[in-house]
């Protein structure tokens, strides 16, 4: 009986240490990532979170910040009214050992959203994005059978600005991409253009070493 005791003890402290994972990297980030939230603020958000209590805190910019999702292996903050933060633990594949990699994605909404996405490995150094994704261009976001119309060559000549959100999946390991220039530009532009567009955003799939596209 004491075995079992023990061995359901055990299982338990596991289970409790795998669910702060992904919040044990989020409290030692280091504060030039972060200057709007201490880590003594970040502990709180945390808790917040986990006893169902809405309102989160206020960060050092007077605005309130608040945990939005979080599971094991991701963490999504709202940073602010206009602004989001995902964290994201990726297995990562090193010649004959696996390790784990932080990827971090910033968005910011005023009011068409833009995001960039970071990678850092478990030190918190920071990683080359290009080593980890190819990130998708405005000619991507066309429907792919009419990328390489007319149509769309017009329309790619009225995108002045380049904006897209990005978002980590909570159950998965893809990264989607959706285009917001239809919060930014001219009502008669984006008539033109939305036909055009891809009715879904376009994903990305994790393979162990970088972000890859789906066939869609």
């Amino acid at each position: 009986m004491r075995k079992i005791f023990i061995f359901i003890c055990i299982v338990f402290l596991t289970l409790s240490a795998e669910a702060q994972r992904v919040a044990s990297f989020f409290y030692v980030m280091p504060e030039e990532l972060i200057p709007q939230l201490e880590t003594n603020r970040r502990k709180d958000i945390i808790d917040l979170y986990k006893h169902d209590k809405k309102g989160g805190v206020t960060n050092s910019l007077g605005g309130k910040s608040d945990v939005i999702e979080l599971s094991e292996n991701y963490l999504e903050v709202g940073m602010s009214a206009s602004s989001t933060l995902q964290i994201k633990l990726l297995p990562w594949q090193q010649k004959d050992t696996t390790g784990t990699i932080i990827t971090v994605i910033r968005t910011v909404c005023a009011p068409a959203c833009n995001s960039t996405i970071e990678f850092y490995d478990t030190n918190w150094t920071r990683l080359k994005t290009e080593d980890f994704i190819s990130l998708p261009t405005d000619k991507m976001m066309f429907k792919s059978e009419s990328a390489d119309s007319v149509s769309v060559k017009k329309a790619l000549q009225l995108i002045d600005i380049s904006l897209m959100r990005y978002d980590l999946a909570l159950g998965n390991d893809d990264l989607q991409f959706t285009t917001t220039i239809g919060d930014y530009m001219p009502e008669e532009y984006y008539k033109q253009i939305k036909p055009l567009l891809r009715e879904s955003p376009l994903l990305y799939k994790w393979n162990g070493k970088c972000f890859v596209i789906k066939e869609q």
